[in-house]
């Protein structure tokens, strides 16, 4: 199985805007406008975000992700970190 999964990227040009529009609204300056603006980049990332996950867990090994914890060590093969 590949290591790899198709990764969506977040545009450099919307993460700077959303960037600068973060700072705005720290600083309690960001406009109605620019603020709604900023809620559909936050959003668009949220999506992109969940996407990526969804894409990384269909890709990983089952073993790794349901198989956890599910063994038993015995003292021969060291110390079970839990």
């Amino acid at each position: 199985m590949s290591n790899s999964f198709p990764t969506q990227l977040f545009e450099a040009e919307k993460q700077q805007l959303m960037d600068r529009l973060l700072e705005e609204n720290r600083n309690g300056i960001i406009s109605p406008a620019d603020l709604q603006v900023l809620q559909g980049l936050v959003e668009e990332a949220e999506k992109l975000m969940m996407e990526n996950a969804k894409n990384l867990a269909a890709t990983a090994d089952p073993q790794l992700i349901h198989g956890y914890g599910n063994h038993r060590r015995t003292h021969s093969e060291g110390p079970s970190y839990r």
